[in-house]
């Protein structure tokens, strides 16, 4: 087997992980409710007023501060954000695990006298 088709059949076997699968559902879910998108949204634009503000050396002002502030405790208060953000950390830790072993493999591969050929 190469590598290429290894990291394909490695893709396939992430995809059907329940990590993976709970991650996309609640991705899903999150994008297909139209309130949450909207504050998803506004919340993204105001992000970017926050960087322009500081990329030109100053500080936001006091109300641009609380109404992100506001806007945060919105979002992290909705059950499908949390459930969200629950599935993205248990598939960050997947994929950590997943990079951890393939990083011992090379390492090992790399340790190895014998020569294979694919």
């Amino acid at each position: 087997m190469d590598v290429e088709t290894a990291a394909k059949d490695l893709g396939r076997l992430i995809a059907q992980s329940p990590e993976y699968k709970y991650y996309s559902a609640s991705a899903r879910e999150v994008d297909e409710d139209r309130e949450t998108a909207d504050l998803m949204r506004k919340l993204k634009a105001l992000e970017e007023k926050v960087i322009k503000i500081q990329e030109g050396g100053q500080e936001p002002d006091e109300q641009t501060k609380q109404e992100y502030t506001s806007l945060m405790e919105v979002i992290q208060g909705k059950t499908m954000v949390q459930s969200l953000i629950a599935s993205q950390e248990n598939y960050l830790k997947l994929m950590n695990r997943v990079n951890a072993k393939i990083s011992e493999g090379i390492k090992e591969g790399a340790q190895s006298r014998i020569i294979t050929n694919f």
